[in-house]
Parts: C-alpha cells; sequence; structure tokens
C-alpha cells in the first residue's frame, strides 16, 4: 500500500475576496484550521501545509495540529511556487503520492480524501483528479513519479496542465465547485454551513 502525502496550498493573497481567504471563520473555525483537520483525519503519511502571504497570520491557526509547515517566499509568482515548494517538502519524507489539495474548498471533506486515496491504490494509475462540470482539478492526486514534472511548473498555472499529459482517473467531485473567491461566494458558504449546522 503506498504512502501519500498530503500538501495544502495556502499561500495565496486572496486579492478577489479583499481579505485573506485562510482566515475565514466558518461555524467558528478558520478555513485553513479546517481544511488542514480533515486531512489530518485520513491514513496519510503527513500533512504539509504551504504558506505564504500573510504567514505570520496563518501559523497559530495551525497551532496544535500534527503539520508541517513549508513557507513560499515566491507566493506572488502564483499557484506553480506553491506546488514545487510543497512538493519539494514532501520529497523528503519518502511517499510513494501526492494529494494536492486548496483551502477554499471548504465543502471537500475527509471522506473525498479517503475515495480519492483508495481509487489511486486501487487502480495504480498516475493520477487521480477531483471532476466538477466539464474541468478537473484539485484536489488531485499525483504518483511520485510525476514529482519532477510538478517541480517544472511556473506561474499561475497549477497542476491541471499536467493532469491531462498522463492516464489519470476523475473523481466526480460536486462540492469542488463550491470555492470562495469574491465576497458572494463567501456570504453563499456561509449560508450553507448556517444550514448544515441546525
Amino acid at each position: 500500500m503506498g504512502k501519500i502525502g498530503i500538501v495544502i496550498l495556502a499561500a495565496g493573497a486572496s486579492r478577489r475576496l479583499g481579505e485573506p481567504k485562510q482566515l475565514l471563520r466558518l461555524s467558528g473555525k478558520s478555513l485553513l484550521r479546517r481544511t488542514a483537520e480533515e486531512a489530518l483525519a485520513v491514513d496519510a503519511a503527513c500533512v504539509i501545509v504551504v504558506l505564504g502571504a500573510y504567514a505570520e497570520k496563518m501559523i497559530p491557526e495551525l497551532e496544535g495540529l500534527n503539520v508541517l509547515i513549508a513557507e513560499n517566499h515566491d507566493w506572488q509568482e502564483g499557484m506553480a511556487s506553491s506546488i514545487r515548494v510543497g512538493i519539494g517538502a514532501l520529497q523528503k519524507q519518502q511517499v510513494n503520492a501526492a494529494l494536492l489539495m486548496l483551502c477554499d474548498q471548504p465543502l471537500i471533506g475527509r471522506e473525498f480524501l479517503e475515495e480519492m486515496m483508495a481509487v489511486w491504490r486501487r487502480l495504480s494509475v498516475p493520477v487521480v483528479a477531483a471532476g466538477y462540470g466539464n474541468a478537473v482539478g484539485a484536489p488531485a492526486l499525483f504518483e511520485s513519479v510525476l514529482f519532477d514534472d510538478l517541480m517544472k511548473l511556473r506561474g499561475e498555472s497549477g497542476a491541471r496542465q499536467l493532469i491531462r499529459q498522463h492516464p489519470y482517473e476523475v473523481l466526480p467531485c460536486p462540492a469542488g465547485l463550491v470555492d470562495i473567491d469574491t465576497p458572494e461566494h463567501k456570504m453563499a458558504v456561509e449560508a450553507i454551513f448556517k444550514l448544515k449546522s441546525q
């Protein structure tokens, strides 16, 4: 059974939202902490959190959690720089695969992560990606043979371009359509969480 490390990409500045989305609170918990707790709840070898913008404000949110923090000093370059930092940290952990996830998809929880890991272990494909609508994307799991390719990513491009270059399995993920990029998104997600807590 292959060892899987989880990388949470949380280095962005959330310019469209106007405030650090990682610190947004839903049901009393920040998105960053909520995501880290969900990642820690599954059978992963380790959880790495990549921080960048506002890192000093983020670190207290992870207090008491068994995560490794990797700081991305080049976060302004875009998503690719965070992927490189996360994979670089993960390579020291001797894992067989990396599961990349974001902290602004609050409806994605441990059940989906467990299912993604199980699909990879069962099918042994190089990539398992979340599918929503006609798109594929995060969370996405990459076998270690692709780590060098992930380390070559540059700029704003995430790993989506890499997914389509290799055999991949799509795991339907309607919850992945819900993210938080604008104040309107934030209000919609807050309403969902209020309903769930009733």
